[in-house]
């Protein structure tokens, strides 16, 4: 009698492409907006499917838009892989509150957002190594390299200083880890702890920035493991300019001496 091979891990990936894009003023939804030829949407699609580890992926999309659903069929088709999509909602909780009800049953689930588009492959392989070694929630980062100042924003505007803030303290940054997707976690435990924020106030709500956050909320240990330079967010235009730069150097053939 021999042994059957271990059954790998179903994962799941929740892509929220729901963002309006307002900074980079291009007047559409930030995941229609170009670069180098193809819209940050194709761009993260096409990262995440090269990665291999994806069973199911569900993208989040603005309500009726049907430009960004149709970007999704082209890339099914082209990858052969089937790519759901669901409509988001007012506030980014609510989008993959959204994308996680969408996808089909899964083990692990990986978060990502559009606007980080040239993540590399080997970032989502890390995540999803160490899910499959037992963390509940992991997180890529990169060390801060800039020094970080706590501020008290209230002290100094009762002095009619317009935009100032006092500073209340120096956090050493070797503690200190920008923290990028995609976010990985336990799907059963992420679910659960959406669950049970459901019924916060918006202004609860909003004091969580990230899905890592409502894990410790909820209890759950959070593990960093190291991010990627290139996995930015693209939020205003001098991130696109940085983003059309990083993909027109690698598109340069190297000159052998």
């Amino acid at each position: 009698m021999t042994d059957s091979a271990p059954v790998p891990p179903r994962i799941g990936v929740v892509l929220v492409a729901a963002g309006s894009g307002t900074r980079l003023g291009h007047g559409i939804p930030k995941a229609l907006v170009p670069l180098a030829g193809r819209t940050l949407l194709e761009h993260a699609l096409r990262g995440i499917l090269s990665s291999g580890i994806c069973t199911e992926l569900v993208v989040v999309l603005p309500p009726a838009d049907g430009q960004l659903e149709q970007v999704c069929r082209d890339v099914g088709r082209d990858t052969g892989r089937d790519i759901g999509t669901v409509r988001g909602g007012a506030e980014r909780h609510d989008s993959v509150r959204a994308g996680l009800a969408a996808l089909a049953p899964v083990d692990h689930v990986l978060v990502h957002d559009a606007a980080r588009c040239l993540t590399p492959p080997a970032v989502f392989t890390r995540i999803a190594e160490a899910l499959a070694a037992g963390a509940t929630a992991v997180v890529p980062g990169v060390a801060v390299a800039d020094t970080i100042k706590t501020v008290d924003p209230q002290a100094e505007a009762a002095r009619g200083i317009p935009d100032a803030a006092l500073v209340t303290g120096t956090p050493n940054r070797s503690g200190l880890r920008a923290i990028q997707t995609p976010q990985g976690f336990d799907a059963a435990a992420l679910s659960a702890a959406h669950a049970d924020a459901g019924g916060w106030s918006r202004e609860q709500a909003m004091a969580v920035t990230d899905d890592a956050a409502l894990m410790e909320r909820s209890g759950h240990p959070v593990l960093v493991v190291p991010g990627d330079p290139a996995a930015f967010k693209i939020t205003t235009a001098l991130d696109l300019l940085l983003a059309e730069a990083l993909l027109a150097r690698d598109r340069t053939p190297t000159q052998e001496p």
